[in-house]
């Protein structure tokens, strides 16, 4: 994830990577109008922050956000949240524990 400073089309890389599902990308996970905010703010705007992510993190993410804040002049701050599961054990046994 971060400032890759470069837009999805300007890499055939990352294009191929996100094609074959070796990458996910976030940005597929939020509405219509968050999917088109521009996340740098300079010229015209584009999209050159990321966050992608394998299959199973994919899964688990969910509010996807790009957000314009006054300390940052020319780029926004992208978020998503992740639901990560807790390990847990259990152990059972045939005989009473003593």
């Amino acid at each position: 994830m971060g400032d890759f400073n470069l837009e999805l089309s300007d890499s055939h890389c990352i294009r191929k990577y996100l094609s074959t599902q070796f990458w996910f990308d976030v940005r597929t996970r939020a509405n219509s109008s968050t999917q088109a905010r521009p996340t740098c703010h300079k010229g015209k705007g584009s999209q050159i922050d990321h966050i992608f992510v394998t299959q199973s993190l994919y899964d688990q993410s969910s509010n996807f956000d790009v957000q314009k804040y006054p300390e940052f002049k020319d780029h926004s701050v992208v978020s998503v949240q992740f639901s990560v599961p807790k390990c847990s054990q259990m152990r059972t046994s045939l005989r009473a524990v003593e």
